[in-house]
């Protein structure tokens, strides 16, 4: 194995998490008072409203790592790391509302004393928060130092926490799991613990329809009609492609179930989606003018492997894709009363604690694929030798959609492409409940990183 490509993939790893610093030149603005200097555990507590911002100093040394967490009760605050010559280094702001913790977790380059500002997001938020210095120590030298460093607010017997991976060459080389799996059974976190993957299902969905647009039992220029005949008919085409470009004009899935008064921890089904999306009268748009991004295209296109193949999806995905590459562990959820072992539970936090984010999905396309870190090394291997679908189906899985102005979208299919560090990248996220997914492929390099979370308030 080639030490510069590994390096490189873990250097990549660490900037896709927690711990990048994403160098941002901005003027320093002071907040009216003198910065409160933050001692390694001595608690914070304090009030902020509108748009205040308080500042806290850090006296840290070069090549340091430093772990704090800020509280929030009643305000979503944001907090930017500001380097010794004012330069912001990093915002930390993860999608858990007013509640609930924001772990800031970076490394120095120089020594100094660096600025950790507060202010509530948006104008007008006003609460309570604390914030506490848990430690400083010296920056990890290698891969594994640094990603348990990264990993420190998860690594306890007390909390969720994730699973990460670094692949080459379609091999882990790097594997760990943080945290548990299960609060209630005290089952850990590891590389071979099964998550409910959320969006990063699409990219499945999307390699399903192209294996079957080569084996030429569709077009993605057909008509959904012509395999989806229960869809009403909106006066426009909607096609195969639109869907897989979210550029359809359809009106997400979860919209129109909340709308018609259902939570998304019900127990939602393929059919009672499917209905619902057939009673839909309008678009947002005209197909292919737009593009909106729209589970509900996903579902469709999984109903479209369905019609098309007369094999229903999570076999025809079992049979073509996962036991072609090995994926042992990996399965279309489609039944939300199936028992699977070693499964990771979806778990929420606030300032009382942890506690569960209930998920009964019984769908699929656009969600509830189940896998592992080290199920996926092979399917993100499968980018740069496309063991499954072959050359051709990985060009099309290239192919960027295009809105009729002619405008260039970063999606393809059911992958986002653009360049990270100068490097190629596939990526997409996901998020369910409390579950938190990330994967992407560098295949310039054979290269690929992979975080899978149980914890809502983690954001890979």
């Amino acid at each position: 194995m080639n030490n510069s490509r590994l390096c490189t993939a873990c250097r990549s790893f660490t900037s896709m998490t927690l711990l990048a610093l994403m160098i941002m030149l901005v003027p320093s603005h002071a907040s009216g008072q003198e910065p409160v200097t933050l001692i390694s555990g001595k608690k914070v507590e304090r009030d902020i409203a509108g748009v205040e911002k308080h500042q806290y100093k850090l006296q840290l040394g070069a090549n340091s790592f430093f772990f704090a967490v800020a509280q929030q009760e009643g305000v979503d605050i944001i907090l930017r790391l500001v380097s010794p010559g004012g330069r912001k280094l990093r915002e930390f702001d993860s999608p858990n509302g007013t509640r609930g913790p924001e772990y800031v977790l970076a490394t120095t380059d120089s020594a100094g004393d660096y600025l950790l500002e507060v202010t509530p997001l948006g104008e007008g938020g006003s609460g309570h928060y604390t914030l506490m210095l848990n430690r400083i120590e010296p920056s990890g030298t290698d891969a594994a130092t640094r990603a348990d460093q990264l990993m420190s607010p998860w690594k306890g017997k007390e909390s969720p926490g994730a699973s990460i991976g670094v692949v080459m060459d379609g091999k882990l080389v790097f594997a760990r799991g943080y945290g548990m799996a299960d609060l209630e059974s005290g089952l850990p976190n590891t590389p071979q613990t099964i998550f409910h993957m959320a969006s990063v299902s699409k990219q499945f969905t999307a390699m399903a329809i192209l294996m079957l647009a080569d084996q030429k039992k569709l077009s993605l220029d057909d008509s959904i009609q012509q395999y989806l005949p229960e869809m009403p008919d909106f006066g426009r085409t909607i096609t195969i492609r639109h869907l897989i470009h979210h550029t359809s004009g359809l009106r997400d899935q979860w919209n129109l179930w909340a709308l018609g008064g259902g939570r998304l921890d019900d127990v939602i089904t393929q059919d009672e989606l499917y209905r619902l999306v057939t009673r839909q009268r309008e678009l947002n748009f005209t197909p292919g003018s737009e593009h909106f991004y729209c589970n509900t295209g996903y579902m469709l296109l999984a109903k479209i492997v369905e019609r098309a193949s007369g094999v229903p999806f999570r076999v025809w995905m079992q049979q073509n894709v996962f036991a072609p590459l090995g994926m042992a562990h990996t399965q279309i959820y489609d039944d939300h009363q199936r028992i699977v072992r070693g499964r990771a539970y979806s778990f929420e936090a606030d300032s009382a604690g942890f506690h569960k984010s209930v998920l009964s999905y019984a769908n699929s396309g656009a969600t509830s694929l189940f896998s592992t870190v080290e199920d996926l090394a092979p399917w993100l291997g499968n980018f740069w030798d496309p063991r499954v679908g072959g050359e051709r189906v990985l060009q099309m899985m290239q192919q960027r959609g295009v809105l009729t102005k002619g405008d260039t979208l970063s999606y393809a299919c059911g992958i986002v492409i653009d360049r990270y560090h100068g490097l190629l990248r596939f990526s997409h996220s996901g998020g369910d409940a409390g579950y938190r997914t990330y994967i992407a492929s560098f295949p310039e390099i054979h290269g690929g990183v992979i975080v899978l979370s149980n914890l809502g308030s983690f954001n890979p």
